[in-house]
């Protein structure tokens, strides 16, 4: 509805939305319906597909940042990651999304990513919304090493471990990470055990197959909130 700017920093004014996602993923007393999350997530990857085709990213969809009208209209919020897209092989900081939303490309501390991180995101907010409950879970640590190593044994557990070429990669980083992180280590069974079965993590944006919110926008449903 309006912005301005304050020492630099631009801020936006949007008009009042009466919650957030968080409501509607985690209180089971509410009946979410099948429609309801088609319809929400149609329109959060409406809005994430605009900002990726105006070349920008978000860097941290989270139920907390998804604001919802009295009409029903989603929209994204929390803009203070958002970054244009980086050109081909541009080095990025990697501490970014919030850490259960957080996509094993970052974790594995990938300098460089693309569009795709907002799109893990989004699948973890899928993926809630049916659960009603947070997909990858970490325990909150005090050093963030052991954080993000709990967070990759969450996703392991129900995704699987890396496959080659990607095995060594994390490999090494499971090594170095349960060394300064021993509790996180423990409590992930000894660290996270890498095989050559599981999925396929990507640590680079150059990848065709990387997943693209424009391939899943389609019509807009009627969100059935009232």
């Amino acid at each position: 509805m309006d912005s301005f700017d304050v020492s630099g920093r631009l801020h936006l004014v949007l008009e009042f939305a009466v919650c957030d996602l968080t409501l509607l993923a985690r209180n089971k007393q509410l009946n979410l319906s099948e429609a309801h999350i088609k319809c929400i997530m149609q329109q959060i990857l409406s809005g994430l597909e605009y900002m990726h085709r105006m070349q920008m990213m978000h860097r941290d969809i989270k139920p907390e940042n998804i604001l919802i009208t009295a009409e029903g209209v989603v929209k994204l919020a929390d803009f203070g990651h958002t970054v244009r897209v980086p050109e081909p092989g541009e080095a990025l900081y990697h501490k970014v999304v919030t850490m259960w939303y957080r996509p094993p490309e970052l974790l594995f501390g990938a300098t460089t990513h693309g569009p795709a991180v907002d799109v893990w995101s989004v699948g973890c907010i899928m993926a809630e919304l049916f659960l009603r409950q947070s997909l990858f879970p970490a325990k909150e640590m005090k050093e963030e090493s052991e954080w993000m190593v709990g967070e990759l044994a969450q996703i392991f557990r129900i995704l699987g471990t890396p496959v080659d070429p990607l095995a060594d990669i994390a490999a090494q980083f499971a090594a170095e990470e349960a060394a300064t992180a021993p509790a996180a280590a423990a409590a992930a069974g000894g660290g996270a055990m890498v095989t050559s079965g599981g999925m396929d993590v990507e640590t680079t944006t150059a990848s065709p197959n990387a997943s693209s919110s424009t391939d899943a926008v389609s019509v807009r449903p009627t969100l059935p909130l009232q």
